[in-house]
């Protein structure tokens, strides 16, 4: 087991290869996603020509989860690993 960047303990599963994957531990694909909804305050920041780092802690105070933070939801579950959400996410550390 180990702690998560919420400080909740989870089970960690490594993944296996066999011949219905083709020897990766996956088969099909799961998404990840980062949704970014333009509320009154981002279009006006938008209007304002603000820079992306302003855009999005705007958005993250509006509820907004990262592609990471998504993804670390889903090793939760046991969806995915965390070596694949590091990969997809182009992330080296585990945690923050």
């Amino acid at each position: 087991m180990r702690i998560d960047p919420e400080k909740e303990r989870i089970n960690f599963f490594d993944v296996r290869g066999c011949t219905h994957c083709s020897f990766t531990g996956y088969m099909g694909r799961t998404g990840i996603f980062e949704f970014f909804k333009i509320t009154e305050d981002i279009q006006r920041l938008i209007l304002e020509k603000k820079g992306s780092h302003i855009l999005k802690e705007a958005a993250r105070r509006n509820g907004m989860k990262t592609l990471r933070e998504d993804g670390w939801t889903k090793v939760r579950q046991g969806i995915t690993t965390i070596p694949e959400v590091l990969r997809v996410t182009q992330e080296e550390e585990v945690l923050d």
